[in-house]
């Protein structure tokens, strides 16, 4: 039982960090319903390229972040973090294009009236997928959030 208390602390941790991605997604769709629609576009029309974009613009914002975070003035280090935080939050608004596309393939009955249900079908399918072991963490999650700068970077176009 010596390790009861971290599994209680990750499976805790999981479901509030799944909770936070479903409620961000649903926040995105309802803030920028044009935004979503065009990041829905890109991945459904192009998801090779909204990926490799998205590898190319995440591997030079990140690499700039954590050179200004490494610097010593705090002015740079604090542009840093607030370009790593732009990082993921441009990532997150492509994801939610994505979960629209998952949630359109999977309809339901009353998508017609509250078409933000497609968002969070999709959104909750997703997650499940991130949480898969190993595959899930290591390689569809990052992946994902790289295709979602992709997107966002195209539907920004």
């Amino acid at each position: 039982m010596p390790y009861l208390g971290s599994t209680v602390f990750f499976v805790v941790l999981a479901a509030t960090l799944s909770l936070a991605l479903t409620g961000w997604l649903l926040l995105t769709r309802a803030l920028t319903p044009r935004f979503v629609v065009a990041a829905r576009d890109a991945w459904a029309r192009r998801p090779l390229s909204t990926l490799l974009l998205g590898a190319v613009l995440g591997a030079g914002a990140t690499l700039v972040g954590v050179v200004l975070l490494k610097t010593g003035l705090p002015i740079l280090r604090l542009g840093g973090g607030l370009l790593l935080g732009a990082l993921l939050l441009a990532s997150l608004a492509g994801l939610t294009g994505l979960a629209e596309l998952v949630g359109a393939r999977l309809p339901g009955r009353h998508d017609d009236a509250s078409p933000w249900r497609r968002t969070l079908r999709g959104a909750l399918v997703l997650e499940a997928s991130f949480v898969t072991p190993l595959l899930g963490w290591l390689a569809w999650l990052p992946l994902a959030l790289l295709g979602g700068l992709g997107a966002s970077a195209q539907a920004a176009g």
